[in-house]
């Protein structure tokens, strides 16, 4: 005789449900039914190999919070000085961190990682007070948040330097560092051409 076998397919199971009966002599002890046969496929949970640690996320959100943050201070010294020299700064300091922002996001997607989109709410008071001066008040207020916020940003990044195991996120700290350096150079020079001009209009 054939033993009965019903299949039902559930949402991510298998089960397979086997009943059989056997029969034996008057002598021998009735078996007992086969018990219900369940398969399911594993489930499993892979991690990607780019999963990083809270530190690194942490930094690559700074990181975007850092450049965003002097992409509209650029921005904003762009139209609204008048010294050569700031706006020179101010264009340089827009465009090279929207292409650091760039790799950044690039970077944070395959981390698994979400970077802020816009500057962060504690940097509004400060664009508010930079708002509010005009003349060489406003070009060395400027120049003082950016020298401010670059040195800021280059402590943030040789500690990520020596921390991360991140290969990926080396290479990134390691390139930016390099361009942050060479923008507070560029701010501090910029800040003492600021720092003259005030003085020779205070004689």
């Amino acid at each position: 005789m054939k033993h009965p076998i019903k299949i039902k397919w559930l949402s991510l199971s298998v089960i397979a449900i086997c009943a059989s009966f056997y029969s034996s002599n008057a002598q021998a002890s009735a078996q007992p039914p086969m018990e219900y046969l369940v398969m399911a496929p594993s489930i499993i949970l892979v991690l990607p190999d780019s999963a990083v640690d809270a530190k690194e996320t942490r930094f690559l959100e700074h990181a975007a919070e850092i450049s965003l943050r002097e992409i509209k201070l650029g921005d904003h010294a762009s139209l609204n000085s008048k010294n050569v020299e700031v706006q020179a700064l101010a264009k340089k300091m827009s465009q090279e961190h929207s292409a650091s922002l760039k790799k950044l996001n690039i970077l944070a997607s395959k981390k698994l990682v979400l970077v802020p989109s816009s500057s962060a709410d504690k940097d509004q008071e400060k664009f508010k007070e930079l708002s509010g001066k005009i003349g060489n008040d406003y070009d060395m207020e400027y120049c003082d948040m950016v020298v401010d916020g670059h040195k800021k940003a280059i402590t943030v990044y040789e500690k990520m330097i020596e921390d991360t195991k991140d290969p990926e996120i080396l290479v990134y700290a390691k390139t930016e560092l390099i361009a942050l350096n060479g923008h507070l150079r560029m701010a501090e020079k910029c800040k003492e051409s600021c720092s003259k001009t005030d003085s020779g209009k205070s004689r």
